[in-house]
């Protein structure tokens, strides 16, 4: 039987450390947006921003989001990553936390605290990989393993029915955006 994965919450992230390597933790969330690829900020490498809530979008979800995060995919995770839309589901194991770029603040007052987490997935030598869950129009629900390394091969399969707790987040979020529409 293979061990269930544990997924960071809202409340661990936000504790977790900036400029900081996490090869170890899981995170599971809903894209609520995507920034196409582009040339970087910073630096002359591409990057992919996927937006995402690790609490899937309801009626009633004010509050239950305590941050957005992006996660920005450089050079070839960026081409990788690129096919990614609002509604699907990111499961990114072994990511970096990055410093949110500075903004000006008001003399005298905290930062916001609606501010963004920014992550960063680990190069792929260090044991990365991402799955991407995808609504089906046959209503399966289809994961997409995906790494920088296979792109001309891309591994794509129902989700086993065995892996309830995804099912279930799916169905969350699928329900989530039904209603919102």
């Amino acid at each position: 039987m293979g061990r269930m994965e544990e997924y960071v919450t809202d409340t661990s992230l936000s504790q977790t450390l900036c400029n900081t390597a996490y090869p170890n933790l899981v995170l599971r969330c809903v894209v609520v947006d995507t920034v196409p690829l582009r040339r970087g900020e910073f630096s002359d490498e591409r990057v992919f921003t996927a937006i995402g809530s690790i609490s899937p979008p309801s009626p009633n979800h004010a509050g239950s989001c305590k941050k957005l995060i992006r996660i920005n995919f450089y050079g070839l995770w960026g081409m990788a990553a690129a096919f990614m839309d609002p509604g699907d589901v990111i499961i990114l194991h072994g990511f970096y936390r990055l410093d949110a770029p500075s903004r000006r603040e008001t003399a005298g007052k905290p930062p916001s605290s609606t501010s963004s987490i920014f992550l960063c997935p680990l190069r792929e030598q260090e044991g990365c990989v991402m799955r991407v869950l995808q609504p089906a129009k046959t209503g399966e629900v289809m994961e997409v393993l995906v790494t920088p390394s296979n792109m001309d091969a891309i591994c794509v399969h129902g989700l086993p029915t065995s892996d309830t707790a995804n099912h279930f987040y799916m169905r969350q979020c699928l329900t989530s955006a039904s209603v919102q529409q």
